[in-house]
């Protein structure tokens, strides 16, 4: 058999060489090469697929996390700041409430706080003093209904009827009598108070007992000697505000305290003078002297 030769062999070897480098040469010059972003999203999409997919659980937390941080969205109030002017209304009604006499004066005061509340209400929440305008609004409305209370005429009263006064005759029931003689009689004290009272005709001063100035609240004026059954003593003196039996009523009375052993009242003549008494059974009459 035909062998080639050595140097044949070597020739075939590096042509085939040559040839499969030209290919290769040829095959780069007419593919142009790929752009480098072209494998990114391979990349991307396999690494996404390779972590694994998060439980429900951990992502609901998440998202109750997020909304409890994430602030409700609340309407705020734009629009000029008055806080300033309503400050300024404010020091205004204060000045005219210190020398604020009439009913006049104090309706012009009120009209200065209701302004300056109305102001202090409009005050924005946008404001950098809107936190401190709510706190002086609550001060603000106090001192309006002050001004309106001092500007607001006190209630008229309610008419009562007119006393019964000075009767040209009236009877009064005896309650009982003392010794058999001395008829006691219930006396009326400051249009309230009733007290068991003697009716003594030879007594010139009406006379209460300590107890009765206490209820009262007599206060003395004064002090003097009165002659009694016992000798001369020294009693005080201070004036009620009224005292009425029957048809009769007498105002601002000087009235003597007792001693601390008198625990009746006497009725003296400076109540009924001007009425002729008659003591009957039962009943003392009272007839107003001509």
């Amino acid at each position: 058999m035909w062998k080639p030769s050595q140097s044949r062999t070597a020739l075939i070897v590096l042509c085939s060489s040559v040839a499969f480098g030209s290919l290769g040469c040829n095959n780069d010059a007419a593919s142009p090469p790929s752009p480098p972003a072209a494998s990114a999203p391979a990349t991307v999409a396999s690494s996404a697929a390779a972590q694994p997919a998060k439980p429900a659980s951990t992502a609901k937390s998440k998202a109750l996390t997020a909304s409890k941080k994430t602030p409700v969205n609340q309407p705020i109030k734009t629009g000029p700041d008055t806080y300033n002017q309503a400050v300024d209304t404010a020091l205004g009604a204060i000045a005219i409430s210190e020398s604020a006499k009439s009913r006049d004066d104090w309706q012009l005061v009120a009209s200065r706080w209701q302004e300056a509340v109305a102001l202090m209400k409009a005050v924005p929440t946008s404001s950098r003093n809107h936190a401190i305008a709510q706190k002086k609004l609550l001060q603000y409305q106090r001192f309006l209904a002050s001004a309106q209370k001092q500007a607001t005429p006190p209630p008229k009263p309610k008419p009562s009827a007119p006393p019964i006064v000075n009767k040209p005759f009236f009877t009064v029931p005896i309650k009982r009598r003392e010794g058999e003689t001395i008829p006691v009689v219930e006396v009326t004290f400051d249009g309230k108070k009733k007290y068991e009272m003697f009716l003594d005709t030879g007594a010139s001063k009406t006379l209460i007992t300590r107890r009765m100035a206490y209820d009262l609240k007599v206060k003395p004026v004064g002090m003097a000697g009165v002659k009694t059954a016992n000798g001369v003593v020294g009693i005080y003196f201070g004036f009620v505000n009224s005292i009425q039996l029957g048809g009769n009523l007498v105002r601002d009375v000087l009235v003597g305290i007792g001693q601390p052993d008198l625990d009746i009242g006497l009725l003296g003549h400076d109540f009924y003078d001007g009425y002729d008494i008659t003591i009957k059974k039962d009943v003392v009459e009272f007839r107003r002297q001509r």
